[in-house]
Parts: C-alpha cells; sequence; structure tokens
C-alpha cells in the first residue's frame, strides 16, 4: 500500500498553522489546578516565568490622565517588573530592584526607592502629564518630570519589554481612564484559567502568550489605605467641600432640578449613618434640617405661597387627578422630564430617605425631634397616597399589583387611564421601601398588602443561576428585548430588600444570598471596577461605580468579600468631592467600628527623598 502525500499547500497551512497552535495550548488551562466552586474573586492567578510568557493587549490610549492598578505576587525583581511597555514608542512602566523606572518615547526617567519584592501584592501607579505615582496602598512616592504623558502612547503588552519578560503572579489589573471610565480596561482569569476581559468600549482581544503556568485559591490583596478613614477626616472633606453652609438648603425651587431626589437622598442617609455611628448630635440636626426643607418645598408648598405657577408650568405627566385638575398641586415634587412630571421615582426616592430618618428618630425614643418624626410619617402617607391611581392588580393579570405609567393622552381612570407596562422595578421599590417605613409606624392593611404585592411583582422576575448568583431585570417589558439591571439603579432594589427582611415580609431566602454572589462574582471586574450590569456587562460609569459603597455593601454579611470589593473600589471612584462618596464613606466608618483589620503591609520602604535619578544602563 502507497503512503498518502499531502497535497503541499496542506502542508504549508500545517507549518503556518502549527507554531500557532502550540502556542495556543502552552498558554491556556490544559493544566489548570481544580478551583473552588464558587471561587473569590481574582482567585486564579497566571504564573510569568521570566522567559517567553506576557500578555499581550489591543493597544490603549487613554484620553490624559490614568491609573493602573495590578495584583501581583512572587514578584522576583532580577528582571524589571513591566507592568507596561509600547514597543512602538520605546515606553514602559516597571519596576525594578533599584525603584520605578519610566521610558517615555525613549527618555529614561526613573525614581530610585528601596523596595521589598516579596511584600508586593497591591500596585498602584496614577499617571498625569508632568507627575507620576506609585503606591503601595499604604504610602506613595511622586516622580515629576515633563516627559511623562508628555506624547501619545500605545500601551500593549505587559510582563514584556523588547527580549525581556519579567518574572511574577498576576491576578488582576485595571487600567483606568480618569477621563472616559467606560474605555477603561480590566483584565483578570476566571475559574478555568481563561482571561477575563472587561466590556466597556475596549476591544476584547487581549491574549495570553507563551508559557504561562497556574495558580488557584489566592485571596485578594488587603484593602488599600482608604481616602476616609475616621470620622474627623469625614468632617474635614465635608468642611472642605460645604464650608459654613450645608448641601441644598439654598435651593428653593424644589426638585426642579432633580436635586432632593438624587442629592438629597445620599444626603439624609449620610447624616442618619453618621449620627447611628458616631452618636454626634450634629449630623441628627444636619438631617431634620434638611428633610424639612425638602418638605417646605413640595409643589403644594409652593403653590400656596405663590411660588409655583401651574398655569404656566402644568404638569405633562402626573397621578389622573393633577391631569384632570389643571392647575392643582401634587402633595410631592415634580421633576423635569419632557414637561414637568409627577412621579413615582422622584417622590418615592425622597420620601425613602425622609422616612428612615423619620424611623430612626422613632428607633430611638431618647433622640430629640419625635413629634417632627411623627409629622414626617404625615406627609409621606399623603404624597403616597396620591400616586394611588397609578396602582393596579388588574392592568395586567400575570402581575399581582404594581405602580404603572400614567397615560396623559386621556382623562380616563383605573385601567384604562394607565399604560401596558408598569413602571421599572428600581422606581416601584424605592417607593415601596418608605411604603414599608410608613406601615411599620402606621399600620395599614391595605398599605402592606401593596407593599406584598410588589414584593411578589419583583421575586417573579428573579433568575437564579446553578452557580448560587442571579439575575433580574431593569423592567418588565415584554415588547422589547430583555435589559439586565445595572448596578446604579440596582442598588435601590437592594435598600427595599433590606428593608423588607427587617420588617418579616415574605422575602425569598436564596434571594440576598444570591444578590451578594452576582455582585462578587460577575459584577465585580477585579481589581477595581465594576460592570455596568448584573451580567458583567459593560462599565458602571466613574459616578455609577460608588454605588458598591451603599446598600449593596450591605450583602457583607452573606458574602465578606463585598467588604474588601468595595474599599478596592472606592480607593479609585471614591474621592469625597460630591454626595455618593460622603454616603458610601460614612457606612465604611460605621462597618469599621464593627470590624478590626490588620493593618495593611506595604512594599514601599521609608526613605528620605523621592526625586528623579539618572536613568539605568539596559533597562
Amino acid at each position: 500500500m502507497r503512503s498518502r502525500t499531502w497535497p503541499w499547500c496542506w502542508r504549508v497551512a500545517v507549518q503556518r498553522l502549527l507554531p500557532a497552535l502550540l502556542l495556543f495550548l502552552s498558554a491556556t488551562a490544559l493544566c489548570c489546578p481544580q478551583a473552588a466552586n464558587p471561587p473569590a474573586p481574582g482567585s486564579t492567578a497566571a504564573r510569568f516565568d521570566g522567559n517567553d510568557a506576557y500578555l499581550r493587549l489591543p493597544a490603549w490610549s487613554p484620553k490624559g490622565a490614568f491609573t493602573l492598578v495590578a495584583w501581583v505576587s512572587q514578584v522576583q525583581l532580577a528582571t524589571p517588573l513591566f507592568l507596561l511597555s509600547d514597543p512602538g514608542s520605546d515606553s514602559h512602566l516597571a519596576l525594578t530592584q533599584d525603584g520605578l523606572a519610566s521610558r517615555w518615547h525613549g527618555q529614561q526617567i526613573d525614581l530610585a526607592m528601596p523596595i521589598t519584592p516579596d511584600a508586593i501584592r497591591f500596585i498602584e501607579l496614577r499617571v498625569e502629564p508632568g507627575l507620576l505615582t506609585v503606591s503601595d496602598g499604604v504610602s506613595e512616592r511622586h516622580l515629576h518630570h515633563s516627559a511623562i504623558l508628555g506624547d501619545t502612547v500605545h500601551w500593549q503588552q505587559v510582563m514584556r519589554r523588547g527580549d525581556q519578560y519579567s518574572y511574577a503572579t498576576l491576578q488582576a489589573l485595571a487600567l483606568i481612564d480618569i477621563h472616559d471610565t467606560r474605555s477603561s480596561r480590566s483584565y483578570s482569569f476566571d475559574r478555568l484559567c481563561q482571561l477575563k476581559q472587561s466590556a466597556g468600549t475596549a476591544p476584547k482581544t487581549a491574549s495570553l502568550v507563551g508559557n504561562v503556568q497556574w495558580q488557584q485559591g489566592l485571596a485578594m490583596p488587603p484593602a488599600p489605605l482608604a481616602h476616609i478613614t475616621n470620622q474627623q477626616q469625614w468632617d474635614d472633606a465635608f468642611e472642605q467641600g460645604y464650608g459654613p453652609s450645608r448641601p441644598l438648603l439654598a435651593e428653593t425651587n424644589g426638585n426642579d432640578e432633580a436635586k432632593l431626589a438624587w442629592q438629597g437622598f445620599y444626603w439624609l442617609r449620610a447624616y442618619i449613618t453618621m449620627n447611628q455611628t458616631f452618636g454626634d448630635r450634629r449630623y441628627l440636626d444636619y438631617a431634620v434640617e434638611l428633610a424639612d426643607h425638602m418638605l417646605a418645598n413640595t409643589d403644594l408648598q409652593r403653590w400656596q405661597q405663590e411660588r409655583l405657577d401651574l398655569s404656566a408650568q402644568p404638569y405633562a405627566s402626573a397621578p389622573k387627578r393633577y391631569l384632570n385638575q389643571p392647575g392643582a398641586p401634587a402633595p410631592g415634587w415634580r421633576r423635569p422630564h419632557k414637561g414637568w412630571r409627577i412621579e413615582v421615582l422622584s417622590d418615592g426616592q425622597i420620601l425613602n430617605a425622609i422616612t428612615q430618618l423619620a424611623n430612626h428618630i422613632k428607633s430611638n425614643p431618647e433622640l430629640p425631634y419625635q413629634s417632627r418624626a411623627d409629622d414626617y410619617l404625615n406627609q409621606a402617607r399623603l404624597i403616597i397616597d396620591s400616586h394611588d391611581s397609578s396602582f393596579s392588580t388588574t392592568k395586567n393579570t400575570t402581575i399581582g399589583g404594581a405602580y404603572y405609567y400614567v397615560n396623559p393622552d386621556n382623562r380616563a381612570l383605573g385601567d384604562p387611564g394607565l399604560y401596558a407596562n408598569p413602571l421599572p422595578y428600581n422606581h416601584q421599590l424605592t417607593q415601596a421601601s418608605a411604603m414599608a417605613l410608613l406601615n411599620k409606624w402606621r399600620p395599614d392593611t391595605k398599605l402592606q398588602q401593596k407593599i406584598a404585592q410588589i414584593l411578589a411583582f419583583f421575586q417573579a422576575g428573579i433568575r437564579y443561576r446553578p452557580d448560587g448568583s442571579c439575575e433580574w431585570d431593569y423592567a418588565l417589558n415584554p415588547s422589547k428585548p430583555l435589559r439586565a439591571e445595572d448596578l446604579n439603579h440596582g442598588h435601590m432594589d437592594i435598600g427595599f430588600l433590606l428593608i423588607a427582611r427587617q420588617l418579616d415580609y415574605p422575602l425569598d431566602p436564596r434571594l440576598l444570598p444570591c444578590a451578594a454572589q452576582t455582585l462578587s462574582r460577575h459584577t465585580f471586574m477585579p481589581p477595581a471596577l465594576m460592570a455596568h450590569n448584573l451580567k458583567g456587562e459593560g462599565l458602571s460609569s466613574r459616578w455609577d461605580q460608588v454605588a458598591i459603597g451603599y446598600d449593596w455593601f450591605e450583602l457583607q454579611e452573606y458574602d465578606p468579600d463585598i467588604a474588601l470589593i468595595s474599599q478596592h473600589v472606592l480607593r479609585q471612584f471614591g474621592s469625597p468631592t460630591w454626595v455618593r462618596p460622603f454616603l458610601a464613606w460614612a457606612i465604611q466608618l460605621q462597618w469599621q467600628q464593627q470590624h478590626k483589620t490588620a493593618p495593611t503591609r506595604g512594599w514601599l520602604q521609608p526613605q528620605a527623598t523621592t526625586e528623579a535619578t539618572p536613568a539605568k544602563a539596559g533597562l
């Protein structure tokens, strides 16, 4: 029998494909160790051998300043630890035995500093025009030079520069574009030793090259130093940002700029939390002062004081009573959106915080303002009841009860006056939070039934996954493709579930534990970013990243990793320069009062100077 000879074109194809195939096999998880299920975030790590292994990136050019965050271990600095490099411009960022090495378009700029390599776990490089800051999460050093970010660099490699390769174990890497968070990137590894790449606007074409080994079961690095670590720092940041005045008190136009709902809510909760944690009367006074101001600037109050002309500015959407009687003021707060709207979302969000304040006061009879809390509950009842015509148990027979969008094009009451789709879940649930706290102190069978119906409607939409996580949608809308709930709106969902649990509403025992798993295993993108939605798709905006610090944070009792995740994310996005970080840090301080944490060991050794040093030969 004659031996078969392959056609020459086949032989050429095999010769070309075989090296690529071998390279692929060497960098994939054929020898991936067994991992825990579910594994902790970032617990799988890639081991780069210093010979030929590296991480290849699609070229990344941030829009100016950026931050690099890396979780690494087992670093050997016989060769530099190349954190980023660009072969095209001869640029790189690296750690060496002598300190920080950076090269910008061929110009070497180094910073001599003593390093303890075996202590390296957390690396943070903040790169700004003319300034490079390196931190181990405990202390930092600064390198000043005009060449830093002086021209465009296209970063393309990690753990490699030319024919030099780094020896280290990498758990996760984030490249955060300060001016465009959605173009940021995050790289880590799943339990099957596959590269996980953040979505955002970045192409998902990164790849591991060379002989990569694998390690399972690594813990997340200890938390880096927080922006705020004690009450005095919180107060100092508040004073620096707002001086002797307090936020929103000068606003006399109600919620016309949506500030009461989307700033006042967070300020009230921050004040309440600080009062709970430290017992300082000032914070309670601030909260009462703000709640009084909010209620003094409802549409009804402004109309009665002739500060609101509803004839000139009628409601474009509102509960039917106020649409059918033009000029009649609603007891809540309008907001601008395609005209002026009175809606469950804004009223519910504001009342959510006000009823939390009332609950805090009445749950502690020794506190002042008891009669004021009663007044808050009375006014909350009036505003909640104003939306009764938007609630239905029959508009959609598959839903036991929910709030619906109002149809402003007819005068019909009842179901004919409502659109077919119920409001998004976060609208329903922030209102339900206020309803539940109101019902705690003003029990009402019908109100309690509505709360239970809203909860049942929400729970019916939960999809449980085999890995112990779950997901749900932003809204029930059968006419449109499913849209997964996002991190930011989801905090209102979780906030209600926490209140429902506290008040013994019929909560599925799987729900909060699975939400915790969703947050830590799917939405968190190690080492420092949160995805946009519960599926782990996209990236949350710079502002929405902070949502990890409240409501979601409370799920750490079901998954302790969430406390550490929050600290890593807030390190990057929680600068106390606006309202939501103040709430996040208030909650962090409350948690710190209850949990003792060991001090983090840094790898930057003390030194007398941090001046730039001449370039080292061979780097």
